[in-house]
């Protein structure tokens, strides 16, 4: 299961029209299976591996998965944690549960 994360970083100025960024991550159910390195997401999907599901599963057809991932750049954001450690997203707890 892969669940996608989006979100829009407004540039900090007072204008009417809000330039921006859209950013996007996938997380995995794939436990991972050694530690991550600092300030990485454990479950995130690797950049070869999003390039591939950009282009194949979101249909972003205009790019070979390599132009995508030279696209990519890496941006870091404060998520909610507990025993310095990610809290996992509702929807991989929701399928962790049972609930489908």
């Amino acid at each position: 299961m892969k669940i996608l994360h989006g979100t829009w970083i407004p540039q900090p100025n007072s204008d009417f029209i809000q330039k921006g960024a859209f950013n996007l991550w996938v997380e995995t159910d794939i436990s991972p299976t050694k530690p991550s390195k600092k300030n990485i997401h454990p479950r995130q999907l690797p950049q070869p591996e999003l390039g591939t599901f950009l282009h194949k599963e979101l249909g972003i057809s205009n790019s070979s998965p390599e132009q995508i991932n030279q696209q990519i750049s890496s941006k870091y954001f404060a998520l909610p944690t507990a025993n310095s450690q990610p809290l996992p997203s509702p929807e991989r707890l929701s399928r962790t549960c049972g609930d489908k």
